[in-house]
């Protein structure tokens, strides 16, 4: 597993450097422990014992919803299950997924799913909730253009006015 996984990839999962994980892999120096139970983690296979997903979208939580609010949940929650193991990674795993997203609001959506998945899986399983305290991604506020004086009054033609005759 050591020989399929890049350096920089393996000392950002284990906060190793690059030059150890490097001397390791062409057997100058012996893995350490850190980096052996790294490398553990990421042979296990990253599917939950359960499936949340089907478990989720019968809940009483997403049957209260609208279908189009069902199909938002299908679609972002299945992808975000089909790349993190619910039952084993932690913060920095999810945090690590939504960065993936360049675009902000897309991001923003996702977390919300996420978080509104954990919440449902705390409350309804009694597991924890491993993003309880991780702050929502920021979303920039829309700064619209402003109007010049001629959009915003656009020039109205004054009818002409005749004198009405007096009786």
């Amino acid at each position: 597993m050591l020989n399929k996984l890049l350096v920089s990839t393996l000392a950002e999962l284990s906060d190793l450097s690059k030059a150890y994980i490097s001397q390791v892999k062409h057997r100058k120096r012996p893995p350490s422990q850190k980096l052996l139970s790294i490398l553990q983690e990421q042979t296990q296979p990253n599917k939950p014992a359960v499936n949340y997903y089907d478990l989720f979208l019968q809940s009483p939580l997403a049957k209260g919803v609208s279908p189009t609010k069902i199909r938002f949940y299908e679609v972002k929650l299945g992808r975000f299950l089909s790349e993190i193991n619910t039952d084993t990674d932690k913060q920095h795993h999810i945090e690590k997924f939504l960065l993936q997203f360049k675009n902000p609001g897309n991001r923003q959506r996702y977390y919300q799913v996420i978080k509104t998945f954990y919440i449902w899986r705390e409350q309804t399983l009694g597991m924890p909730n491993v993003i309880k305290y991780m702050p929502a991604p920021k979303v920039g506020k829309l700064i619209l253009p402003s109007l010049t004086s001629e959009q915003a009054s656009p020039a109205i033609p004054t009818p002409s006015v005749e004198p009405s005759p007096v009786y």
